[in-house]
């Protein structure tokens, strides 16, 4: 059975089209593992990724998650591919969200979190199904977050909260964390409510 859903339309050419015109059209005409070491700034290079690229974050009030988890793979160093680690600092990086990474995050949620939140004017949104928006603001909240627990590389949260927020979605249990780290071996147990493996 294949990764991805078969009902899902990525629109693969058009992507690939879109990140050809963008190399394209930058006067360097560098490819895209020397853009990031040109712009020192994360922020920067990915906003000019989102905006230039269809399909990885135009929105600006989104929580551009395909950027980030790009930035990553650039960034950080093995198992990621290092490609920007001289040019860019791994401590800017966004932690990318979804539905499962922000699930995490709000089982996360100690009072002693959430006055970190409160101390550092930072709020979080919730959709109507009361889960965490994809939003740029809950994306810095997250992140900040994951600075509080490693300042130097907070994306490295990103697989972590990945696997904890799995407990909240039906299914099998075939890419749960407990599939990888047994419970009561994991760092994150004291941190998050997780429910842990039922035998």
């Amino acid at each position: 059975m294949p990764w991805y859903h078969r009902d899902w339309k990525v629109p693969w050419a058009r992507i690939l089209a879109s990140a050809s015109q963008f190399i394209e059209a930058r006067e360097e005409r560098q490819d895209l593992t020397l853009a990031g070491s040109a712009t020192y700034s994360a922020h920067r290079i990915a906003q000019r990724l989102a905006t230039g690229i269809y399909y990885i974050g135009r929105d600006e009030s989104g929580a551009r998650k395909k950027v980030w988890m790009f930035m990553q793979g650039m960034v950080r160093g093995a198992p990621d591919l290092a490609v920007w680690q001289h040019a860019i600092n791994s401590a800017d990086l966004g932690v990318p969200l979804d539905t499962n990474t922000g699930a995490a995050f709000l089982d996360l949620r100690t009072p002693y979190l959430e006055r970190l939140l409160h101390d550092n004017d930072l709020s979080y949104e919730l959709d109507e199904r009361g889960k965490m928006a994809s939003t740029a603001g809950n994306i810095e909240a997250v992140t900040r977050v994951a600075r509080w627990l490693f300042s130097k590389d907070p994306a490295r949260v990103d697989y972590a909260f990945f696997c904890c927020g799995r407990h909240h979605s039906p299914g099998s249990d075939h890419h749960r964390c407990w599939t990888y780290v047994n419970c009561s071996a994991c760092s994150l147990r004291s941190l998050v409510r997780c429910k842990e493996r039922r035998a």
